[in-house]
């Protein structure tokens, strides 16, 4: 007895805890032992302490069972739990028994890679699987990626540049902190729009915009000469909100401008150029030139194939108001002599946010439809000739099939296929909880197939390397570039993590889909917070709206 209670004292005590009496146990360990050594197999149950037991080969047959987190028994999740490190498993009905049975299958890898984005995202991942399915995202400063496609059509995303500064002088901005436009010149140099950070009154550090010029491997470049630091192609009081950037024929650059909100009806946008040799900035026309721009919310901008410039205006409606009153329109600008047409789109599309070119001339416009609302987002084809036609590409798609929130950008990869920069998010309409949002899945990039009727939508993208994605553009290699914003905490005191090498920031929303308690929502919050703290490196900062 003293021999066979030597070996049991090394089994894990959920093994047995179910035993009134250890020597009942122990009995029936007797039983097993004496039917090996005696080579008996006869499918007899085992009685010992008054209970039954499996006959042995079922009981050895399903031994491994035991250390399965997939087929174990629930009441020995949290002994089993202990195998792979994890202490203290969220109990239920903090945590479903899926979760549990999900961290202790991926752990022990997740563990392994402690202190890399992707295995701390598999972690967070986690967090997804729950009745809630918050959409996770971690902002380490990428501010641009390109995409490495494979033979399926799917997509990987590699970093080109960080949001990042260097000591000099004084600390300077060396990259987009962060961007809002995309556009690409002849040489292959990326043209970035840096909307900068704009902090509350008396904080030590203010990042003006700027158009910066990047080069493909990620380096930042000047056109004009300094003392040492990269400086941008343009940083002044000139931009307020930079939306747009394209680049001319004869390689000029030309910027739209939101500029200052006067009221809800009027803005002091512009459109600007820097053309070479010293890329100076000029005003090509703005709100206050004769004739007028007459844009209030400009959100994209391209060059028409006779190379005049198209400016999409969302409207009079304020952010997360309904925009039944709104009159989005094109606006169509030729520079000599300078000439401003307006086409109307009311009752066209309700909240025009990007659009691209055709090759017949044509237009197509991303829709975001009304932001209270579920309705996936729309393509519009417009055509400008003969009055304003316009079609919906994608109203015989049912919703079911068609994933697009919030598309920021599209562009074409061919005559048939488009892609399209969504960010997943609509926009919050909760003031106690801005994290609230309508719809709020994860972002991503899509592939539309307008060679079928109805166009069909695939996921080209399924890391979650994006937060806030804002623009694409292919290179002149064919590379396909993406421009993410990034997120800054909006809680006092306002602050951009961007702007430290060290930190990152960890961006959470809820959609309105699937409803939460604000106990749950910031229980939730804490425990992703937990994670970031015990699984980031050791030398970051995590920052966190709570």
């Amino acid at each position: 007895m003293a021999t066979i209670s030597s070996y049991v004292s090394y089994l894990p005590p959920a093994l047995w805890s179910q035993e009134a009496d250890p020597e009942q146990f122990l009995g029936r360990m007797l039983c097993i032992f004496e039917k090996i050594l005696t080579g008996i197999d006869d499918g007899v149950p085992l009685g010992a302490g008054g209970r039954i037991y499996a006959p042995l080969e079922d009981t050895i047959d399903n031994l491994a069972q035991l250390f399965d987190p997939w087929r174990t028994r629930s009441d020995l999740l949290p002994w089993l739990a202990t195998w792979v490190g994890v202490e203290a498993l969220p109990p239920a009905p903090r945590w479903s028994e899926y979760q549990q049975r999900c961290l202790i299958a991926a752990i022990a890898p997740i563990f392994q890679g402690r202190g890399l984005k992707q295995d701390l995202l598999a972690y967070l991942d986690i967090f997804a699987t729950s009745r809630a399915r918050p959409r996770i995202a971690i902002d380490e400063g990428i501010s641009l990626f390109r995409a490495g496609f494979f033979d399926d059509g799917s997509a990987r995303l590699h970093p080109v540049a960080y949001a990042d500064t260097v000591a000099g002088a004084a600390a300077a901005v060396i990259a987009p902190v962060h961007p809002t436009a995309l556009a690409v010149d002849a040489e292959n140099n990326y043209l970035v729009a840096d909307a900068g950070f704009d902090y509350s009154a008396g904080a030590a550090v203010d990042v003006p915009p700027a158009l910066w010029r990047i080069a493909a491997g990620g380096r930042i470049t000047s056109p004009l000469e300094d003392s040492g630091l990269p400086v941008p192609v343009y940083r002044g009081d000139k931009l307020i909100e930079p939306l747009a950037v394209v680049v001319d024929g004869q390689q000029r650059y030309c910027l739209a401008d939101r500029g200052r909100i006067v009221d809800e009806f009027s803005a002091n946008a512009a459109i600007y150029r820097f053309a070479p040799p010293d890329y100076q900035i000029s005003t090509i026309v703005s709100n206050g030139t004769s004739p007028a721009l007459g844009v209030v919310r400009p959100v994209d901008m391209l060059l028409d194939q006779d190379e005049r410039l198209l400016v999409l205006d969302r409207g009079v409606h304020l952010v997360g108001q309904s925009p039944v009153a709104a009159r989005p329109k094109l606006v169509r600008v030729r520079e000599t002599p300078l000439a401003v047409e307006t086409f109307q789109l009311q009752n066209l599309v309700v909240e025009p946010t990007a659009m691209a070119l055709q090759a017949d001339g044509k237009l197509i416009i991303a829709d975001a439809q009304t932001q209270s609302s579920t309705t996936p987002a729309d393509l519009v084809e417009v055509a400008l000739d003969n009055g304003v036609r316009a079609r919906s590409l994608l109203a015989d798609l049912p919703s079911a099939r068609n994933p697009l929130v919030f598309p920021t950008s599209l562009v074409f990869e061919s005559p048939v296929s488009l892609l399209v920069c969504d960010t997943g998010l609509r926009l919050s309409q909760q003031r106690d909880d801005p994290a609230i949002r309508a719809l709020a899945e994860p972002a991503a990039i899509y592939r539309v197939d307008l060679a079928q009727s109805p166009p069909s939508i695939t996921r080209v993208t399924r890391e979650r390397n994006l937060v806030t994605p804002v623009d694409l553009a292919l290179d002149r290699r064919g590379a396909l570039i993406i421009a993410d914003r990034g997120e800054a905490i909006t809680t006092k005191p306002e602050r951009s993590w961007r702007l430290g090498s060290h930190e990152f920031g960890v961006v959470v929303h809820f959609s309105r889909q699937r409803p939460t308690t604000g106990d749950e929502r910031e229980r939730i919050r804490r425990d992703i917070f937990d994670v970031i703290e015990a699984q980031k490196p050791a030398h970051t900062l995590a920052w966190m709206d709570r």
